[in-house]
C-alpha cells in the first residue's frame, strides 16, 4: 500500500518509535550585592520535554519533541518536528529542526541562519545554541567528509499576527513570499592536509533583504581550532564607501583541547572570541539601558575536568574587553543513577552598575541547585 504526496510516494515501513523525557528541576537564590540594600530572592521552577523519535528504518528518520517551560513563565512550544530521508543520492530534511553552518559552540560567525552571534546564551545548559526554525534542505554527499546543501526557510507569521487573525482582527497575517530566505553551502575535508576542512556558502534573507556570505576553516590534531568569517551585506551596503561596506563584517575564531590527565580525570579546555566591525571598541559611557550598547570584541572559556565519567566540573566565562565586565559560572554536574543528575552552579557578574556585565543588579549573583533525570 502507497500513500502519495505531492511528488513524493512514500511506502509504508515497520519502524519503532523512541520515547524519552526530560524533566529539569531547580531551585535557586538571587542576589543583588548594593552596599547599603543587599536584596536576596528566592525561586523555583523547572522545564520538561518529551520527544518521540522514529528508529528502525535507514531510510526515513523523524522527530517530534514538545518541550514545556515552568519558570517565571509558563510556555508550551514544538521544539522539533522533522523528517529526514534518502532520496537516491540526495537527503531531505523537512520540518522544525535545527541546522548550524559554521563552527564554535558559543561564537560562530558562519551561523548565518540560526545566529550565534549574541549574548543570550545560558552557560548552565547542556547545549548552548539550541534554536530551531521551520526549513526545508536537501544534502548531497561528495565523498566520506563533504557536501553540498541547499536550504529553503518560509517566511513564518509572528505569534501576534497570528493570535489576531485567529480573533478576527485581522485578515492576513502571512508575510509576502519575497520574505522567503534562500541558502547553499559547501564543505570540503582535505585529508592529505591535516584534515583541514573548508566551508563556504550564502543566505539571503528575504525579510530584511540582506545577502549573507561566509567562509570557515577547522582543523587541528590535538589541539583545535576554528576561524569563520562572514559579511552581511544590504542596499546601503554600497555606494557609502569602505566603513558602510564592512558594517556587516563579523568573524569568530577558538581554540579546542581534550586531555586524559589520567585514567579517571579527562581536561577539556576551549576558547572562543567573536569580533564585530560594527561593534563599540571603546567603553560607552552612561548608555541607554534600554538600548544597551553591542561591542565589537568578546571572549569565552571555558574549562573542564571529567572524573569517573559521572562527574563533571565547569568554570565557564563571557568576557566584555571594551568596558572590562565579564559574568562567571562555577558548577558541576554529578550523575548519581543513570539518566538521573544533579547539578549545581554559582555564578557572578563582575562589572560597573553601566557594564555589559553589572554586578549591581538582582541577579548579579546567584546560586542554583537541580536535578536533571532522563528516561
Amino acid at each position: 500500500m502507497f500513500l502519495m504526496l505531492p511528488g513524493i510516494w512514500i511506502s509504508q515501513a515497520a519502524a519503532e518509535t523512541g520515547t524519552s523525557v526530560e524533566l529539569d528541576l531547580y531551585n535557586g537564590i538571587l542576589m543583588n550585592p548594593e552596599p547599603d540594600n543587599i536584596e536576596l530572592r528566592y525561586l523555583a521552577g523547572g522545564s520538561g520535554k518529551i520527544r518521540l523519535e522514529a528508529r528502525g528504518n535507514r531510510n526515513v528518520r523523524g522527530e517530534l519533541s514538545i518541550a514545556a517551560d515552568l519558570g517565571l513563565t509558563y510556555t508550551l512550544t514544538i521544539d522539533t518536528a522533522y523528517i529526514r530521508t534518502r532520496l537516491g543520492p540526495l537527503r531531505l530534511t523537512a520540518g522544525k529542526t535545527r541546522i548550524s553552518w559554521g563552527e564554535g559552540t558559543v561564537f560562530n560567525a558562519a551561523d548565518v541562519i540560526m545566529g550565534s552571534t549574541d549574548l543570550d546564551v545560558d552557560l548552565t545548559s547542556a547545549e548552548f545554541r539550541s534554536e530551531t526554525d521551520w526549513l526545508s534542505a536537501l544534502y548531497l554527499p561528495l565523498g566520506r567528509f563533504s557536501f553540498i546543501e541547499a536550504i529553503v526557510l518560509p517566511p513564518m507569521p509572528d505569534t501576534q499576527a497570528y493570535q489576531d487573525y485567529m480573533s478576527g482582527l485581522i485578515s492576513d497575517p502571512f508575510p509576502p513570499i519575497s520574505d522567503t530566505g534562500l541558502g547553499v553551502r559547501s564543505s570540503f575535508t582535505f585529508e592529505r592536509f591535516l584534515g583541514i576542512k573548508l566551508e563556504t556558502g550564502y543566505f539571503y534573507t528575504g525579510s530584511a533583504d540582506s545577502h549573507t556570505g561566509y567562509l570557515s576553516l577547522q582543523g587541528g590534531t590535538g589541539l583545535n581550532w576554528h576561524l569563520s568569517s562572514s559579511l552581511e551585506m544590504t542596499g546601503d551596503s554600497f555606494g557609502s564607501g569602505a566603513d558602510a561596506f564592512f558594517q556587516g563584517l563579523t568573524a569568530s575564531g577558538g581554540l579546542y583541547s581534550l586531555n586524559d590527565v589520567s585514567s579517571r580525570v579527562s581536561m577539556n579546555v576551549r576558547m572562543e572570541a567573536l569580533y564585530n566591525y560594527s561593534g563599540e571598541f571603546i567603553e560607552v559611557e552612561n548608555p541607554d539601558p534600554a538600548n544597551p550598547p553591542e561591542y565589537g570584541i568578546y571572549g569565552y572559556f571555558d574549562f573542564s575536568l571529567g572524573i569517573d565519567s559521572n562527574l563533571n566540573v565547569y568554570l565557564r566565562s563571557i568576557v566584555s574587553p571594551a568596558d572590562g565586565s565579564a559574568l562567571v559560572i562555577l558548577g558541576n554536574t554529578f550523575n548519581i543513577y543513570q539518566g538521573f543528575t544533579f547539578y549545581t552552579n554559582v555564578s557572578g557578574s563582575f562589572g560597573e552598575s553601566n557594564d555589559t556585565y553589572a554586578n549591581r543588579r538582582l541577579g548579579g549573583y546567584g546560586l542554583v541547585t537541580g536535578i536533571r533525570y532522563i528516561y
